[in-house]
């Protein structure tokens, strides 16, 4: 998505038997776009993923440019299901409060 128009500028579909396995899926689909991308010299400057493992080691090694940043929504899920997990040890259910705080 564009930031400045609000639109989104490619979308691609992937099924997992075109790559192997679902878990490549999102890798696929993000270098075919970032191909397209640069096919059609519009120059990604930032781009926001999950915290897919494979996603950001591409990013890192083969797209520097790109300043990639890590979705809050997926950080913070992550983040409630520990403390959701902690909260059930006995000496620890007061944590459990500090999940609203996300």
């Amino acid at each position: 998505m564009d930031l400045d128009t609000g639109k989104v500028v490619a979308i691609q579909i992937v099924q997992s038997n075109e790559v192997g396995s679902s878990n490549a899926m999102e890798k696929e689909g993000l270098l075919r776009i970032l191909d397209f991308l640069g096919d059609e010299e519009i120059n990604v400057k930032a781009l926001v993923t999950d915290r897919h493992i494979s996603i950001r080691k591409m990013l890192r090694e083969d797209y520097p440019e790109i300043k990639h940043f890590l979705d809050i929504w997926h950080i913070s899920k992550s983040l409630s299901k520990k403390i959701d997990a902690i909260a059930k040890q006995k000496k620890c259910k007061t944590i459990g409060e500090w999940k609203n705080l996300l």
